[in-house]
Order: structure tokens, then sequence, then C-alpha cells
């Protein structure tokens, strides 16, 4: 099992929902989105789910199962303690994608969440260069501006609400509506994959 260690500081600060200015575009799970100051577009999915709070923790630290916990992820590769290559398999007829991200841990004070939690967790990741990383393969497409985030809530009565937060921009030469629709997708496979592999 290859679980991360996070040993870095807080990653630059992006958009924290549930703040001013996010849209509702699914009601379940629920996915809002917005742009932040650079206009990239962000987006989080969340859920309160009867799954166990260190369940769901453990899920989200184990790197290597990703590809198991998660429909479009095939690939996973760990490049230091913090940071690891991330492949993504797209249907055809879109190109794959891939992105480094570099991940830490932060506290609740850089991760709001609701009143009265027993307790929680939060992962940020940020795309990064390492040379370590695979090349680039014949047609698919780097995602730059990767970012996201992983937060859990211990709601107690054996509830835990799960958030994802993530920059959607897919890159690629792609109509916008293929874009909308991806970045629905694409949260409601996290969210879903979190919450069955921590239900097993």
């Amino acid at each position: 099992m290859m679980l991360l260690l996070y040993a870095l500081p807080a990653l630059a600060q992006w958009p924290t929902p549930p703040a001013a200015g996010w849209a509702s575009v699914q009601a379940s799970p629920e996915i809002e989105c917005t742009a932040d100051s650079e206009g990239l577009p962000w987006c989080y999915a969340e859920v309160d789910a009867p799954v166990a709070f260190a369940r769901v923790v453990a899920v989200i630290r184990d790197l290597d199962h990703y590809p198991d916990t998660f429909d479009h992820v095939d690939d996973v590769r760990r490049l230091d303690a913090s940071t690891a290559w991330i492949h993504i398999d797209y249907p055809q007829p879109l190109a794959d994608r891939d992105y480094v991200a570099r991940f830490a841990q932060v506290g609740d004070a850089d991760a709001p969440g609701p009143a009265g939690a027993v307790n929680s967790f939060h992962i940020r990741f940020r795309a990064a260069d390492s040379a370590d990383a695979p090349p680039l393969a014949e047609g698919a497409v780097r995602l730059p501006h990767a970012a996201g985030g992983y937060d859990a809530w211990d709601l107690g009565g054996g509830i835990t609400r799960v958030r994802y937060t993530w920059e959607t921009e897919i890159g690629g030469q792609v109509p916008a509506w293929i874009s909308e629709r991806a970045r629905l997708v694409h949260g409601g496979e996290v969210i879903d994959g979190i919450v069955k592999t921590s239900a097993k």
C-alpha cells in the first residue's frame, strides 16, 4: 500500500467552497462551480455519506489504489514522497490527459468546514514539474494547471461529509459542451469512487 507522506507547507490558495460566487450546476452529488482570479474554472462536488470517516481518510491517502477507486485514472506513479504522476484515460475520440501533482496536507484553518464536525482531514495538490515524470505520450495532453483537494469531515453518527474540489480545465482543443459535461462526470465519479471504496 502506497501512502502519501505529507510534509509540505500549505500550497498556494484557491477558491474555498462554499464562498460567495459559486453557482450550483448539479444537485446530487452537489456540484457548484466558479472561476478564480485568473479566470480558471473550478468546481467542487460534495456529499454526506453513511461511511466511516477513518475509511474515507484511508482511501484518499492510498494513492497506490487510485486506479481501483477512480474510473478514469488508469496509472499512478510515485515520483517522491509527496509527488506523483497521474494518467487519466479519456474516452475516444478525446486524447488522454496526465499531470504531475505535488500533495500537501493542510489544517482546518485552510479548509473551513461544517460547524460541529467531530474530526476532519484535508489534502491539497497542485501541478508540479519533475524530471522523473514519464514523457508525454504522443497525442496526449498534459494539464499544467491541475489542482484540487480532498476534504472529509466526521459529522458523527457514522456520517462523513466528502468534498472534492478541482480546477476543471481539461486542455486540448475541445468544444465547450464537452468541457462542461466532463466536469460533471469527473466530479460525480470521484465522489462516487471514494464513497463506494470506503464502504467496502
